[in-house]
């Protein structure tokens, strides 16, 4: 810490070491890992929460990216490292290396492809390998706004919750940011509780308050699903979500 010859500090921080002090000695560091078979949505997702901004053509995650932002929850100061990896098989030989450390799981999977969540055993046992538990890891179903090449329902979803004994299922949508910012604050929010700076009573009442806010978006975007009436290029239904203020950019049909 810059000490003289005296045994004093020669100056007490320089503005850039009270920055780096402020980051290692006064703020949380959470580490989320983010993972599933690729294509499921786990960069978009992490760019649409960091940059605001929804990219469709984002390239293969080769072997992982890393995201950092920060967060004001429960009186804590948080810097949250989200570790993006690739879901391509040919990494799997790295994965088990970046789970080390870990303080909650966010495994995201494709509602458009059901194998991505048939292969969900793999990224499990990973995570419990590295001792994080079943009330750790948040399952996301990705791809909300693709609801008319919706495969996986919600009753093979709860098959899957029972089978692996989780406890937590997010619906989201990286193109609207439906449920996004909950599952990252929920996220942080079990990584505060596994490092025990907050008590159980705290983790559920703010678990709670997340919930809430999960099930107002899921009444909000069941009155979005509504067909409105068929294209007169193609015959294909088109939605209420197609036409709102929202979607005006995405919506050429409009």
């Amino acid at each position: 810490l810059f000490i003289n010859n005296k045994g004093l500090y020669s100056k007490f921080f320089s503005i850039r070491y009270r920055t780096i002090a402020s980051v290692f000695f006064f703020m949380e560091i959470i580490k989320v890992i983010v993972d599933g078979r690729g294509g499921t949505g786990k960069s978009t997702m992490l760019q649409s929460l960091i940059k605001g901004n929804f990219i469709d053509n984002t390239r293969i995650t080769i072997g992982v990216n890393f995201f950092t932002k920060d967060y004001f929850l429960l009186d804590h100061e948080v810097r949250a490292q989200f570790w993006d990896l690739g879901g391509v098989c040919r990494f799997d030989f790295l994965r088990s290396n970046y789970y080390k450390g870990a303080h909650s799981c966010v495994l995201v999977g494709d509602l458009t492809r059901p194998n991505t969540f048939e292969e969900l055993n793999y990224f499990i046992s990973l995570a419990r390998e590295v001792n994080l538990t079943s009330d750790q890891i948040i399952l996301v179903a990705n791809k909300t706004d693709l609801f008319d090449c919706r495969i996986v329902d919600p009753d093979y979803l709860r098959l899957i919750m029972e089978k692996y004994h989780l406890e937590c299922l997010i619906e989201t949508s990286a193109r609207f940011r439906d449920n996004l910012e909950i599952v990252f604050e929920l996220a942080i929010l079990i990584g505060l509780r596994t490092k025990g700076k907050i008590t159980e009573e705290e983790y559920q009442d703010h678990r709670e308050f997340l919930e809430r806010r999960i099930q107002s978006v899921h009444d909000e975007l069941y009155n979005t699903r509504k067909i409105i009436r068929k294209c007169w290029n193609c015959s294909r239904p088109l939605y209420f979500s197609e036409f709102s203020s929202t979607n005006a950019s995405l919506s050429k049909e409009r």
